[in-house]
């Protein structure tokens, strides 16, 4: 009855922007909730979020408050209340929850039973070291886990049944929060739980179905799956024992995704049956694959969290940039509306329109406001906690929302034609390429670093973050340099997806799968322009030879519909694309100014963004012919011929309409 598209939820063929915003109602006093609830209304929101928290209403085992003792704790009415005022709802239910609740919003029980906990490296249990108190973190590979956890399912579901759609306003819940092994997503931290070891085998047979082809792969010596034991640090001497090591990189990212579609499923089986969604906490690299958390059957949205001042708006960038490049819909499931108590700066209203602002004009289509209602341990809401509005957060949220709505701006596009694609693989070898990962101490990466040289033409082993992509870097400042909008995504991203682009730039290292190779090839074969570097890869992840890609680059085909280049150098970019004949409607005479371009029914929206604390009082706008931009945000009418001079402040984003 839901289905989701890159515009949004699909109810019952209605199509709804995904434009939500958080309340906490069991933090807020039950008598207030009316009030609050018209207040966020007045603000253009139709859909609210909420957390249910287990430890909540959990009292004791087996034993549940929703509402019987503690009003405020009146899921079912609250639920009711917000169907009477028309909004729909996305629910979080858990298990985890965070929310800078003690214990993330477990039951204390729960996370000292030594059965559930994740065990470190030196097989100790692992302690997440949260300020208001710290506590041992469960294991997402734990039988017992499951088993308790279902059990809190079974008391919630009466409820969340009564008001699921289209009954009721649930239209999507989410699987787990933020699963990265609370943060500690060092390859070796974690989980050498006994059933995660368990897992891991199962995950090892599963692949190579015999011993024999894991020890072929391995260059090993193994009788059964039951003799491997996971790596604790690298201790490899040669590149041919990476295959080993690769594979704990990719139980682990296979263990988040076993946790995600089990609790998915295990709320398919209690007949819930809306779209399920998951919240990344901030990572776009191992241990979280983003592209294949999606694809998987079970996850119908899965988006990325984000808090950020406006001073600190590149990590914005790159997020929006990925999110537009690889998910179906582009969502933040949690977007900086205020922030926790020790945030190192209080959001001013100044902030939340930059960043709010700056994130959409980079490619986000859906959004979720974290919290647009006040709450203990937070600070920077619209609204407090006793149903007071602050004006300065409050009309920029009511503003925006017009503007979302007028021009059905989740119904438009951006117009870009390059994409960036980050090595995939790269990232999970500097993850693995490390000796010490001590869970409780911020170890410098050179400290931690081996000192055994695997002879790699194109990998710097001395990345201090297996985050990095020097090359994709390197092509991302040019791009920006030359004034081209583009998106981000990754090696794993499907060949359809990359379709959509006119122009691809990939980072190619000393090794890429063969399938990955190929689809690369693929892409050029069907038209497109492939641009990689520094090097062409010419082994596997096994380390096996592999030049599927280089034998096609020097195989000279004329008949070629696409192109295929290596540069070492991404400076070197702007000939090639001024050689493919790539061009922009806008450009800027100010590189530190950014433009982006969005169409979709019938209309046209230039964005203009000044992200530097710079005064710009002479811009020069730069298009072909006559144009009449009408004001939107943040602007005034222009028109000229050619060029116009504009003026934009420090962390502003302005938007016009483009009439001519």
């Amino acid at each position: 009855m839901i289905g989701v598209s890159n515009k949004g939820l699909h109810l019952d063929g209605k199509l709804l922007p995904l434009y939500s915003g958080t309340i906490h109602y069991w933090r807020l006093e039950r008598k207030l909730w009316n009030g609050i609830l018209d207040n966020v209304i007045k603000m253009g929101f139709e859909i609210i979020e909420t957390y249910i928290p287990w430890a909540v209403h959990e009292i004791e085992k087996e034993k549940y408050d929703f509402g019987e003792i503690d009003k405020n704790k009146d899921l079912d009415a609250f639920l009711s209340l917000c169907e009477e005022k028309g909004l729909k709802i996305l629910v979080r239910p858990g298990p985890h929850i965070n929310a800078e609740i003690t214990y993330f919003g477990y039951p204390e029980r729960i996370l000292y039973d030594k059965e559930i906990q994740a065990l470190t490296n030196y097989n100790t249990p692992c302690i997440y070291a949260a300020f208001h108190k710290q506590f041992p973190i469960p294991s997402y590979a734990s039988q017992k886990f499951y088993a308790e956890t279902g059990e809190y399912f079974d008391a919630l579901m009466p409820i969340l049944l009564k008001h699921q759609y289209p009954k009721g306003g649930i239209i999507a819940i989410q699987s787990d929060n933020e699963t990265c092994y609370f943060f500690k997503d060092k390859a070796y931290a974690v989980d050498y739980n006994k059933d995660s070891i368990q897992l891991y085998r199962d995950f090892l047979k599963d692949k190579y179905i015999d011993i024999e082809s894991l020890n072929k792969c391995y260059r090993s010596k193994y009788k059964s799956f039951s003799e491997i034991e996971p790596p604790r640090s690298f201790n490899g001497k040669t590149k041919e024992e990476l295959p080993y090591y690769f594979d704990w990189i990719r139980y682990k990212e296979y263990q988040i995704m076993y946790s995600l579609k089990r609790i998915a499923r295990m709320w398919k089986d209690r007949e819930i049956n809306v779209p399920v969604f998951h919240n990344i906490a901030f990572q776009y690299y191992t241990p979280v694959d983003m592209i294949n958390t999606e694809a998987m059957d079970e996850i119908d949205i899965a988006g990325i969290d984000i808090y950020r001042n406006k001073e600190d708006y590149n990590p914005l960038k790159i997020t929006a940039k990925y999110l537009s490049g690889s998910s179906i819909l582009p969502f933040i499931p949690e977007f900086g509306s205020g922030a926790w108590y020790d945030f190192g700066k209080t959001f001013t209203p100044e902030d939340e329109e930059f960043t709010t602002l700056y994130t959409f004009m980079h490619g986000i289509k859906a959004i979720n406001y974290y919290m647009i209602v006040e709450r203990e341990r937070w600070q920077g809401s619209p609204i407090t906690r006793d149903n007071r509005v602050r004006e300065g957060y409050f009309n920029f949220y009511k503003k925006f929302n017009e503007f979302l709505k007028e021009y059905r701006f989740n119904e438009m596009d951006k117009s870009r034609k390059v994409l960036v694609l980050r090595n995939y693989d790269k990232s999970r070898f500097h993850s693995l390429y490390s000796m010490l990962d001590f869970v409780l101490m911020n170890i410098p990466y050179k400290l931690s670093k081996p000192s055994v040289d695997l002879s790699f033409k194109y990998i710097n082993t001395d990345v201090d973050h297996w985050k990095r992509d020097e090359w994709v870097d390197e092509v991302s400042k040019a791009l920006d340099e030359m004034g081209f909008d583009y998106d981000y995504s990754d090696t794993h991203l499907p060949l359809q997806k990359m379709k959509k682009y006119e122009v691809i730039f990939a980072s190619t290292y000393d090794f890429m799968d063969r399938d990955e190779q190929e689809k690369l090839i693929q892409y050029v074969e069907d038209g497109g322009h492939l641009i990689i570097g520094p090097g062409v890869p010419y082994i596997d992840t096994n380390m096996d030879s592999c030049t599927v890609l280089l034998d096609f680059i020097n195989f000279n085909r004329e008949e070629l519909k696409g192109s295929v280049t290596l540069i070492e150098h991404p400076a070197e970019s702007e000939k090639y694309l001024n050689k493919i004949g790539l061009n922009k409607e806008f450009d800027v005479s100010q590189k530190e100014v950014e433009l982006v371009v969005y169409e979709g029914n019938g209309r046209k929206l230039l964005f203009m963004a000044n992200p530097t604390n710079n005064n710009f009082y002479d811009v020069t706008l730069l298009f072909n012919g006559d144009k009449v931009l009408k004001a939107v945000l943040n602007a005034s009418d222009v028109f000229g011929k050619g060029a116009v001079s504009i003026s934009i402040a420090p962390y502003k984003v302005m938007v016009w309409e483009v009439q001519r």
